[in-house]
């Protein structure tokens, strides 16, 4: 499916409501840390669309940055992952066993692909990168990744704003891992 056409597919899916973020990185003032998904919190849902900006503990409004290894792993209900452009670190098996995966949006700035990050996710088709072909053929791609060369890469696909503002604040859950 051609990014154009999965973008009006999906436009209409709100920022899903209830995931849990913990801090992404250590700092001085922790009111102002960005944050990473760390748990889908019991939400169930088949598609998730993870809010570029989320308010933290402190009320502050702080960018999410990052999905810790055990926030997708082994979801097999979920089939489709729309990540705002400021996430740009998946960790070692971050979407290991998502059998159910079809679809996924990846932010140009992505770091390196560690292993096994995509590991058994037979089913993803598309991923629908920010990045142009030279910016993917340029990024690092750590072993146990083979869905990613089966998956159709879209290129240089528009995802800033596919997240929107809308801020799904009011029931962000911060846990400190």
């Amino acid at each position: 499916m051609c990014f154009d056409e999965y973008r009006r597919r999906t436009e209409h899916v709100k920022c899903t409501v209830g995931l849990e973020y913990a801090m992404a990185v250590l700092w001085l003032n922790p009111s102002l840390l960005p944050l990473g998904l760390y748990s889908l919190g019991g939400v169930n849902d088949t598609v998730i669309k993870v809010p570029e900006r989320v308010k933290n503990r402190y009320g502050n409004i702080v960018k999410v940055i990052a999905v810790s290894r055990t926030a997708f792993a082994g979801k097999d209900n979920i089939t489709d992952i729309i990540l705002p452009p400021s996430v740009d670190r998946f960790p070692q098996s971050a979407f290991e066993n998502c059998t159910g995966l079809r679809s996924i949006t990846l932010p140009k700035l992505t770091r390196p692909i560690t292993e096994n990050t995509f590991a058994g996710c037979t089913a993803l088709e598309n991923v629908y990168y920010g990045g142009s072909a030279d910016d993917w053929k340029n990024m690092r791609v750590g072993s146990g990744n083979e869905a990613l060369f089966s998956a159709n890469i879209h290129f240089e696909c528009g995802i800033d704003g596919m997240c929107g503002n809308d801020l799904a604040a009011k029931d962000v859950t911060e846990k400190i891992i």
